[in-house]
């Protein structure tokens, strides 16, 4: 019984001995102590640093980086800084021994802001409204200048225009980091204007006009207006011809294509041709209607029409014709159709819109000889006025005889 008594006691004795120096074993774990170090600071954002973990006696790690970011946990963790500025940056080393706490700051340096922008509404007359559209980055404020004396701080602003010209905007892009400035040419237009363009027919026939799809016709002597044409130039059409009283063409159709300066307020024009081309009017006098009609007979640019001119003696208009010096107008008998009237030597005054008058008197029988009239050839006097000729040239006449 006293043996197993001692025994007892030498159990607890041994039990109370580990106990004592298992807790002074525990007691001895040295804390942790944190310290770290890094690099890539102090540089424009985006910005990578890197941090090197030299912390002892820790088995993890918590790392606030100061930006707002989610904490991590990784020993030696790289973090990219969005933005400039100077953070704290705390690591947390945890150990056996307890935890430990170091704080140090980081420098990022903000990002040079560089200025670029867009527009569109310009070339236009005023007034103009013009939109600009700023891709700046890194900026966090802005200042335009629109080149006419008005400016603005909006990031994506508007400007009216008010009068034309070039105009030179700039944008200057602003941050911590620093400023950018960019220029840019704008163009507005002056005030539209209009022009009233009047046309006035000297020749002797209609001319048919047409200007911007718009075609009126002027009568001989008389004019019409195309009223608030816009833009600065225009060009327009323009075709005349003798017709009969059903409206086939008789000799040549002159034309007018041009292009016109519009200087804005009312203009005025003369339709007009050159004296390489002449009006004929013809009378019959005579005792036989007259039909067919040669003008430049035997020349290269003979002309036959098919018209009757009856022995009424009334003048009639008939139409446009090539002036040769060597011009012979040679007008048939209808009831006789191989006897003829003739004029050759006309004289023309080889003036612009210049006509000839031919009288046909021959009153002899048909078949007895061949007839010849005399010439009525009036020069008329030039309208004052801008002038628009019809400019078409043609060749040379071959002469021959006058008969």
């Amino acid at each position: 019984m006293k043996n197993l008594l001692n025994l007892s006691m030498l159990f607890i004795l041994v039990s109370a001995t580990i106990f004592i120096s298992s807790c002074e074993k525990e007691t001895t774990k040295p804390p942790p102590t944190a310290t770290f170090t890094f690099t890539g600071d102090n540089n424009p954002a985006p910005c990578a640093v890197t941090f090197l973990n030299s912390s002892t006696n820790a088995t993890s790690y918590s790392w606030n980086f100061g930006d707002g970011t989610p904490l991590a946990t990784e020993q030696h963790p790289q973090h990219i800084y969005a933005a400039g500025g100077t953070y704290i940056v705390q690591l947390t080393a945890t150990g056996k021994g307890g935890s430990s706490s170091v704080a140090k700051n980081v420098i990022i340096q903000h990002p040079v802001p560089v200025a670029d922008f867009t527009f569109s509404g310009d070339n236009n007359p005023v007034p103009c409204t013009v939109t600009f559209t700023n891709y700046s980055t890194n900026a966090t404020s802005y200042i335009w200048n629109f080149g006419d004396g008005g400016s603005s701080t909006e990031k994506n602003p508007q400007h009216t225009y008010t009068t034309g010209g070039t105009f030179y905007v700039q944008l200057t892009a602003i941050s911590p980091g620093g400023n950018s400035t960019i220029t840019k040419t704008v163009v507005i237009l002056n005030p539209a204007t209009s022009t009233n363009v009047t046309f006035n027919n000297k020749v002797y026939t209609n001319i048919y006009i047409t200007i911007n799809g718009n075609t009126q016709t002027i009568t001989p002597g008389n004019s019409v207006t195309f009223y608030s044409l816009p833009g600065s130039s225009a060009s327009y059409s323009a075709y005349t011809y003798g017709a009969t009283t059903t409206g086939t063409q008789i000799g040549l159709e002159l034309n007018w294509n041009n292009t016109i300066s519009l200087p804005g307020g009312s203009i005025s024009f003369n339709l007009i041709f050159p004296d390489t081309y002449f009006f004929l009017y013809m009378t019959n006098e005579g005792a036989h209607d007259l039909t067919p009609l040669y003008v430049n007979y035997g020349l290269s640019q003979q002309s036959q029409d098919n018209i009757l001119i009856p022995n009424d003696n009334i003048k009639y208009r008939i139409g446009y014709y090539y002036a040769y010096t060597s011009t012979i107008v040679r007008a048939y008998y209808q009831d006789s159709p191989n006897s003829y009237t003739y004029w050759c030597n006309l004289n023309f005054p080889w003036t612009n819109n210049q006509s000839v008058s031919l009288v046909n008197t021959y009153k002899k029988s048909p078949g007895t000889d061949e007839g010849r009239s005399f010439v009525s050839n009036p020069q008329l006097p030039m309208p004052a006025g801008n002038q628009i000729l019809h400019s078409k040239k043609h060749e040379n006449a071959i002469d021959v005889p006058c008969k």
